[in-house]
């Protein structure tokens, strides 16, 4: 279900998850200020997603011989505005997602805001960066956790960027050399099976509970992602 601009509530709420690095802002439309900082993905504007990739976890080799299935595509409408769908269904797998190769630099800026909504079963969604062009599996790939608690209305999630830490198949490889935030390669969303304690956290295994494995559908409807300082 898609809520337009005339139907959202005109008041702000401010929530801020405490011992946590990721806070959510629930905006009127209007509110959701698109102008400063960097735009790296305006899904309302753009005419197509042929530049991403679906991913999946197979790794479990179930369910058809997969564990997951993931759909990311535009959605768009006569008189209302374009909105990208991540919709997943996971079934003891780790995740979902999509990707894209890009290239940004994010060093003048702290913090990544993601104007979206989610829906279904599963809250904990991912983003991966890759840094110099090195996507492959032999190197890390730099995550941290945000959650999307199922609301029609929109709102802005604020990730910081200092919050990205390196993870090779789930392990935090500290040796890894920092993200190098002035070329960012490619852009990564998943949703994820990490439990609640895991926002900003990638995937350490303090917070990781590998019997902890996600079912179910969901949905992550996404305006435009965009890069800004505080």
């Amino acid at each position: 279900m898609f809520v337009s601009k005339h139907q959202l509530i005109g008041f702000v709420v401010l929530l801020f998850h405490i011992h946590q690095s990721t806070s959510f802002i629930t905006v009127p439309y209007e509110s959701a200020n698109k102008s400063g900082g960097l735009m790296l993905f305006d899904f309302t504007e753009t005419p197509s997603l042929d530049n991403w990739t679906e991913v999946i976890d197979d790794s479990l080799g179930i369910w058809g011989g997969k564990s997951a299935s993931s759909k990311f595509y535009l959605f768009k409408e006569p008189y209302l505005i374009n909105r990208a769908i991540l919709l997943t269904a996971l079934n003891g797998t780790a995740f979902a997602g999509a990707r894209t190769n890009c290239q940004f630099d994010l060093s003048p800026y702290d913090k990544l805001i993601v104007y979206a909504n989610g829906q279904g079963t599963n809250k904990a969604y991912k983003i991966i960066l890759h840094h110099n062009g090195q996507h492959d599996s032999s190197y890390p790939g730099y995550e941290q956790i945000f959650f999307v608690p199922p609301d029609e209305l929109l709102q802005l999630y604020e990730i910081p960027l200092a919050g990205f830490q390196p993870y090779y198949r789930e392990r935090h490889v500290p040796l890894a050399p920092p993200l190098n935030l002035a070329n960012i390669t490619q852009f990564a969303l998943h949703v994820t099976d990490k439990k609640g304690g895991a926002i900003g956290y990638g995937g350490d295994e303090r917070y990781y509970d590998r019997k902890l494995k996600r079912t179910g559908m969901s949905r992550l409807e996404i305006d435009w992602i965009k890069a800004d300082k505080y």
